[in-house]
């Protein structure tokens, strides 16, 4: 799409025709969203984008011809639908429904201000459930779910159904509850909603005891891996990665106080052998 647009352009600049049509969806099914169900179609209508009749289509179709564009975005956009965050390609018209470009990030802090206030006065047990029912309420929401515990806490992301798209609405809705301004990797950084919630406590109350964080990080990576099979082609490559962070970590506690065991008889090293010390 994107060199198409750039051909169109350029045909245009060369004195040659060229028209590029950004359209919106059709109601009218295709090969292309034949695949969408009522969750992808709520989401779009989220973003106020609503299904064109053929109509409705072809008569757009008509006017962009009679535009003379080189690039036209024909869509049936409804400015009263918009839920979250406004992509900021449109923010120039949706002007009443959200706040512009120039007051969102105070708004934002307002949100996020607010939040903090009440994460401040619990205990981090209960600040880390708030949080963790916040990102299971907006997952829900996204997916099209009518019932909050349809999202399962500590389940990964990607086996929920999430996609590149959902996970920038998720991140959006996330920014716009909390005040923060989280990466559009946010989602897939943090694999579950208990995770991404143990990120946004972090985020929003930094004091937080570093251990305890990683405590709690470690637990979430426990569930995680507990789903990868024996035969996953991808298991070696986490086992090395484990391993260098545990070399990593133990290293920087600097040399180690245990036995040598370069210079161990036999049978220090069956003694060793038959403790286990590391088992434990």
């Amino acid at each position: 799409n994107a060199f198409l647009d750039a051909l169109a352009q350029h045909r245009r600049r060369a004195g040659l025709p060229g028209q590029s049509l950004a359209w919106g969806l059709w109601a009218e099914r295709s090969a292309i969203t034949g695949h969408l169900d009522q969750a992808d179609l709520e989401r779009m209508g989220r973003t106020g984008v609503q299904p064109l009749s053929t109509y409705q289509g072809l008569a757009l179709f008509d006017t962009v011809l009679a535009l003379n564009q080189a690039h036209t975005v024909p869509v049936r956009l409804d400015v009263t639908r918009f839920t979250g965050a406004v992509p900021p390609l449109l923010q120039g018209l949706v002007r009443t429904a959200k706040p512009s470009a120039t007051n969102a990030p105070a708004a934002s802090a307002t949100a996020g201000g607010g939040l903090t206030e009440r994460l401040a006065g619990l205990t981090p047990m209960e600040s880390e459930r708030v949080l963790t029912e916040l990102v299971c309420a907006q997952a829900a929401v996204v997916l099209g779910h009518d019932d909050l515990a349809a999202v399962d806490a500590e389940r990964p992301f990607k086996t929920m159904g999430f996609d590149s798209l959902t996970t920038v609405e998720l991140r959006n809705r996330l920014n716009s509850a909390t005040g923060l301004r989280l990466p559009v990797t946010a989602v897939f950084d943090h694999a579950t909603p208990a995770a991404l919630a143990a990120h946004l406590r972090y985020q929003l109350l930094p004091e937080i005891d570093a251990v305890e964080l990683a405590a709690t990080e470690i637990d979430r990576l426990e569930a995680i891996l507990a789903e990868v099979t024996g035969d996953d082609p991808g298991r070696a490559g986490l086992t090395a990665r484990l391993r260098a962070l545990l070399t990593k970590w133990t290293d920087a506690e600097g040399p180690d106080d245990g036995p040598d065991l370069d210079s161990a008889t036999d049978a220090e090293l069956f003694d060793l052998m038959e403790n286990k010390p590391w088992s434990s």
